[in-house]
């Protein structure tokens, strides 16, 4: 496997970025490559031009420039983890049936028009809307939905184009223990559970048993689906009344997710690194850059100090 970066990425990025971070344990393994795509090049460490046809290459970009590196490599005949059609399925993960509370599709003309089914939402009072592609989150009463009500619409339109999908369900809170929201992120290789982590980029942690054995159910009922075998599944414990559950919370493409600190893309572990993944549970990228940077991360909590990382646009226009 060949790890490629887009270099308008990497440039706009600090040192501390998670690509960043992965692009430098690439180079560690010696399995890296990068696109250009000013000048339409694939490139080694060396800016040297690479031929990359039939080459196994996982991608790593941000959605600015996923499509136009996908369309970059696939003209260069690699072969990638994840092409416009796995993507695309992705963003469609609702499709599989797989969650337990309610969620809709709906087109952002059709709420502008509102040309909606009032009775999808019933009469709940919080209503939570999600871009189908990662970008936004956003928590509001039925009625502002329903009325199209302005607060909401000057929200929306910074971030949805007129023929766009918003997922709508009913909101429920997440669980929340001393350290946060009991929310989990597992990155999916092959049809494989590689790496989990809380949401966190610092602080060495473990991830709930039971969301880790519901993970594994969930991956085993997808690989006998119509799916692709890579993506990133967003696993959280819902609060309904006085009941829980785990449900998914969403799935995304493996090629722009970021990783969490005990989330890793890399399933080759260097030398250098195994004993810190090992003590830690850190992805081997955290791990290489524990080496240099140990004064970034915290190996014990500590009191009172806040490690939750909320890395999207969220919001919410519910005053409490």
């Amino acid at each position: 496997m060949i790890y490629c970066f887009v270099l308008q990425d990497l440039s706009l990025i600090s040192e501390t970025n998670i690509f960043k971070l992965q692009e430098q344990y690439a180079v560690q393994l010696g399995k890296v490559c990068y696109c250009d795509l000013k000048n339409k090049k694939i490139l080694d460490i060396n800016n040297n031009m690479v031929d990359v046809r039939n080459m196994r290459i996982c991608l790593r970009a941000s959605i600015s420039f996923m499509d136009e590196a996908i369309e970059l490599l696939s003209c260069s005949g690699a072969v990638l983890l994840e092409n416009f059609d796995d993507i695309e399925r992705i963003y469609n993960w609702v499709e599989l049936k797989i969650h337990n509370r309610k969620i809709y599709k709906l087109r952002y003309k059709d709420l502008l028009e509102r040309n909606i089914e009032t009775d999808i939402i019933n009469r709940e009072d919080k209503i939570f809307l999600k871009s189908l592609k990662k970008g936004f989150s956003l928590i509001c009463s039925r009625e502002q939905f329903i009325n199209c009500d302005k607060k909401l619409i000057n929200i929306l339109q910074n971030f949805l184009k007129w023929d766009d999908e918003i997922l709508v369900s009913q909101y429920f809170d997440i669980e929340k223990d001393s350290l946060g929201k009991k929310e989990a992120r597992f990155f999916v290789m092959n049809g494989e559970i590689i790496s989990q982590s809380r949401y966190f980029l610092d602080l060495k942690h473990v991830v709930y048993s039971k969301l880790n054995r519901k993970a594994m159910d969930l991956v085993c009922k997808i690989s006998n689906m119509n799916f692709p075998s890579n993506y990133v599944m967003n696993l959280g414990i819902f609060q309904n009344g006085s009941k829980s559950y785990i449900d998914v919370i969403e799935i995304n493409p493996f090629t722009s997710s970021l990783c969490y600190v005990n989330n890793t893309i890399f399933k080759e572990i260097i030398p250098d690194v195994k004993k810190i993944v090992q003590t830690t549970g850190f992805g081997a990228e955290y791990a290489l850059d524990y080496l240099e940077n140990d004064s970034r991360y915290n190996l014990v909590r500590k009191s009172n100090a806040s490690y939750v990382l909320i890395n999207e646009n969220r919001f919410d226009l519910i005053k409490t």
